[in-house]
């Protein structure tokens, strides 16, 4: 997303007369600011920092305020800030609901996009737990907790079987035989079922789960009451963690958890298990309400929808007193638009409408901007700004919320007409907003997808992370890495620990503390950060691979004694100065090989905080920098993050993940965002994030081959069906579980299954299972758009000359075919691919037999569903692959009829049907194929393909 650009140095002499020009200095505009904050139909790229620099620029006080300072009135209130500037649309944090009543009655005014105030948000997750649940469900800090104090909340709404809402904690060492009591005070309201508890969960050291225990939740409990159970950890266990779990509908709320060891009755494992002062994870948008949109509420107004042609217009029927006029809305698409109803509002005041929304017809059907000047009772003396649904691109938004805000100020003569008139210049002078095309750095020729470590040694050293805090795992993991460059030795225990230490001689530590004794020579010394700044932690990482330094915490190094050679702790406050000095100091010392964004630390959940921490060994073993980007980034951080991807080469490998996660990383930018960036520079994504590839790495690389099996005749009369399985291109699934691999039905019934080609190369353990395992009625098909995840209508667009980025990218893609042994390729762009991009993939790549095309449904009609290109068929697939809330059972339903509905009159006909297969496996596919009328066929990817062209061939 793009925000807002810097003045014309011509609007700098504009502005230095704006002190003598206003009546007095204006009271300070407030710009709410919470980054983990839901949008809905608000400002386009425009981000609160980017707003208040531009009102500071014109001239005007401005400061960022968040929801629990909105939520003050001490803090937040009319006489300390006249204006509020809301750019997240709809949305608004519910917590605050009184305190904007009371702002609102006392004059204060809104800037605000959207249709302002109608959707409630709430407080999600906990900081320091991991969350799981349907959409439907919430789980929150509540302040309804016992004796007054801060609580948590687990409500469960939805009703899918076997599905779960609910909470667990970091893990915590324990040791086989133990005793523990774990306890709760709890009330709540509906009936418990024998699953709803309070459990101490059990894993081995390689994280296989043991069992749980503990003491149910009471049903319609109006009461608090201690639930309290004693547990003794079964054989094999390295850790334990705390899970509070409901099944049923209903509400429980938990306060002053306790997990203790009986042997150590005064030691709470939990931290902060009152939950006095970790903060909510994330923001929840509980949808449309309408209770605040009247004068019985915030008093902004109702809306009314009108069918829209896409069109605006400036066309202000009672005069313009805001000065919009030469701010031009770009068209957007067609359809059903909301504008401000302007019955919703008293008689006594007076709307200003600007900018129409035009009706199918060409006329205006209703205005979306405009001013509303309150002469009512309730909130006499406010004075607000719709500023447009949908919102606009930045640079307009920014010019909408500048001249908005002079008006305001001077309506309620806080400013000077002469200082108002300058701030509209200086909004009106802003300049276009254009994209910096970066030089290139030509493509390196590589052996491998991704850098591989030496051979491993003949002695595997392994020990166990398990129950260690992501501090200590990041510690560890880096000195993995280091001593791992020489010779792979050191392993941390996960599921594959058996495979690699197979002809090897083994040496279980039962300390991983140990280790840093044993290979204190292979550090240089400690590198200190910050664990409550992330970038500091990934420049620390980076530098502890570029310089053979141990990332540590001060409380780190000091217990172990590391000498400390470089503290970063507060060089930087921002993520933008951090990433921009390592970009010019720790870069250059890095490979150019690959490159990582990836973020580590709070304000992750447990299980995203350890999942971040496993990737540091082969970070650090390879020299590889890593970055982040915040969910709402500035234009700056972009542009640091920009200018710091195109310093690689072309075709480098973009590895680790992007967010939000469910309940895992909620402030980590967003996969489209991300993958759009990486794509326009010219840059592959590898979604990876699994431990110990420093030792996987080194195992010689896979050369893939498929199973084949007789394919089936050509029949006119019959509905051929390829079911296609998929999760992207990442190695991490496969590494970290086999998700449906394991189901019974997979072997009975064809299926394709996306794997990634990069396996290959950074496990290929892990790739030889399943190509050993693999039946003739599995096929691996490679995605998402080829060697790595991109979006290729716009690969390279952001690169000088980078027309011809994509077709080195097809000839990476096309080595990867014939390494992989695959046949069909699965092209995704958000949005929806192009026939021409689709048809470039088919003629360009040599060794297709078919292209896929998008993530899910895009098309529903089926003749515009497939073509061939050069010979190779191109098929778009026609289901939409389940979701979060989807079951097993609802999934095949879904999947059945979309491929009923497809399905036309004439035959034969050629259906891919995707699914997500975190969603649906070969069980579900199977009980698809066994519902689908006689004369459908279930058939391979590649075999799909040859039966279309077979069709092609005999049309007439």
């Amino acid at each position: 997303m793009l925000t807002s650009p810097k003045p014309p140095s011509c609007v700098v002499v504009l502005l230095l007369c704006v002190s003598s020009l206003a009546a007095e200095t204006p009271r300070t505009i407030a710009v709410f600011d919470e980054p983990l904050f839901p949008v809905f139909a608000g400002a386009q790229g425009l981000m609160p920092d980017d707003v208040r620099a531009a009102l500071t620029e014109a001239g005007l006080a401005a400061t960022l305020v968040d929801a629990a300072t909105v939520a003050d009135p001490a803090r937040f209130n009319a006489q300390a800030f006249p204006v509020l500037v809301h750019l997240y649309g709809n949305t608004f944090p519910l917590v605050a609901i009184e305190a904007l009543r009371k702002f609102r009655a006392a004059g204060g005014s809104v800037v605000a996009f959207g249709v302002p105030f109608c959707h409630a948000c709430v407080e999600k997750g906990v900081a320091g737990w991991s969350t799981t649940g349907e959409e439907v469900d919430l789980v929150t800090r509540t302040l309804d907790g016992r004796n007054g104090t801060p609580g948590v909340l687990i409500r469960r709404t939805g009703t899918a079987d076997r599905i779960w809402t609910g909470m667990w904690s970091p893990k915590v060492r324990a040791e086989p035989g133990t005793r523990w009591r774990v306890s709760a005070w709890v009330r709540g309201r509906g009936e418990r079922g024998e699953a709803d508890r309070l459990y101490v969960r059990f894993w081995d050291r390689t994280g296989k789960f043991l069992g749980q225990q503990g003491p149910g939740f009471p049903t319609d409990a109006n009461d608090w009451a201690e639930i309290s159970e004693e547990v003794t950890t079964p054989d094999a266990t390295r850790a334990i963690d705390v899970c509070l779990a409901v099944f049923r509908p209903g509400e429980v709320v938990c306060d002053d958890l306790a997990l203790v060891e009986t042997a150590q009755p005064g030691r709470n494992r939990l931290a902060d298990s009152g939950f006095d002062h970790l903060p909510a994870q994330q923001w929840h948008d509980t949808g449309h309400v309408s209770d605040y949109l009247g004068h019985d509420g915030l008093g902004m107004g109702g809306f009314r929808i009108v069918e829209s042609n896409g069109q605006f217009r400036y066309a202000p029927p009672r005069g313009d007193p805001v000065g919009l006029d030469g701010v031009v809305f770009p068209p957007v698409a067609p359809g059903n638009q909301a504008v401000l109803d302007e019955t919703s509002l008293p008689a006594q005041d007076r709307v200003f409408p600007l900018l129409a929304t035009l009706g199918a017809d060409g006329d205006p059907g209703g205005y979306s901007v405009g001013l509303i000047e309150h002469h009512c009772d309730q909130f006499r003396g406010a004075v607000d700004m719709w500023a447009g649904y949908p919102a606009p691109p930045s640079r307009q938004a920014l010019q909408v919320v500048l001249t908005a805000c002079a008006t305001l100020l001077e309506k309620k003569a806080l400013l000077s007409a002469a200082a108002a008139e300058v701030v509209r210049r200086y909004a009106r002078s802003l300049p276009e907003e254009t994209d910096r095309i970066y030089p290139l750095v030509p493509a390196r020729p590589r052996d491998s997808v991704l850098p591989k470590s030496p051979p491993p040694g003949n002695k595997l050293v392994v020990a166990s992370l398990m129950g260690l805090s992501w501090e200590e795992q990041i510690l560890l993991r880096a000195l993995q890495g280091l001593v791992n460059r020489r010779e792979p030795t050191v392993y941390f225990d996960d599921a594959w620990t058996e495979q690699v230490a197979e002809g090897r001689e083994r040496e279980l530590v039962d300390d991983p503390f140990d280790l840093l004794d044993r290979y204190r020579e292979a550090a240089a010394g400690a590198v200190l950060y910050d664990p409550d700044f992330p970038p500091g932690i990934n420049v620390a990482v980076s530098m502890a691979g570029a310089r053979d330094l141990l990332p540590c915490t001060a409380e780190l190094a000091e217990r172990f004694g590391i000498p400390v050679k470089e503290d970063l702790r507060g060089r930087w406050t921002t993520l933008a100065d951090a990433y921009a000095w390592a970009s010019e100091h720790v870069l250059p010392e890095c490979t150019t090989d690959v490159v990582c964004h990836i973020k580590q630390g709070e304000p992750l959940s447990p299980t995203a905080a350890e999942m971040s921490a496993s990737m540091v060994d082969y970070l650090v073993v390879h020299r590889v920098f890593s970055f982040h980007l915040n969910r709402a980034y500035s234009r700056r951080e972009r542009q640091v993050v920009e200018a710091l991807l195109a310093k690689y080469p072309a075709q480098t490998p973009v590895i680790g993940y992007f967010g939000p996660e469910p309940g895992g990383a909620p402030n980590l930018t967003n996969e489209w965002d991300c993958v759009d960036i990486t794509s326009r520079l010219g840059k592959p994504f590898i979604f990876t994030v699994n431990g110990n590839l420093s030792v996987h790495s080194g195992f010689p690389s896979l050369h893939g081959r498929q199973t084949r099996r007789e394919p089936p005749r050509y029949d006119p009369s019959k509905v051929y069906v390829a079911f296609y399985l998929s999760d992207g291109d990442s190695p991490t699934t496969y590494y970290n579980t086999a998700c449906r691999w394991n189901d019974a039905a997979r072997g009975r019934v064809p299926i394709g299954w996306s794997f990634p080609v990069a396996a290959l190369d950074v496990c290929p353990l892990v790739a030889q299972r399943y190509y050993g395992e693999a039946t003739p009625l599995d096929e691996f098909v490679m995605a998402c758009s080829g060697l790595g995840y991109c979006y290729p209508q716009v690969y390279g667009s952001r690169i000088e000359g980078g027309d011809a980025l994509l077709g080195g990218f097809f000839a990476d893609t096309a080595r990867g075919v014939e390494r992989a042994g695959r046949s069909v390729v699965h092209v995704h762009q958000q949005g929806g691919t192009t026939d021409a991009t689709l048809r470039r993939y088919a003629t360009e790549i040599p060794g297709l037999r078919a292209v896929f095309a998008d993530y899910g449904r895009t098309r529903t009609d089926y003749a515009t569903s497939h073509f061939t290109a050069g010979d190779v068929p191109v098929l778009h697939c026609l289901t939409t692959g389940g979701n979060r809330d989807s079951t097993d059972e609802k999934a095949a339903d879904e999947m059945l009829a979309q491929i009923l509905e497809v399905t036309p009159k004439e035959h034969p006909a050629f259906i891919v049907a995707f699914g997500i297969y975190w969603f649906m496996g070969p069980d579900e596919v199977e009980s698809v194929i066994k519902r689908l009328p006689s004369n459908y066929v279930a058939v391979r990817p590649s075999e799909l393909a040859e039966l279309y062209r077979q069709w092609q061939d005999t049309a007439p």
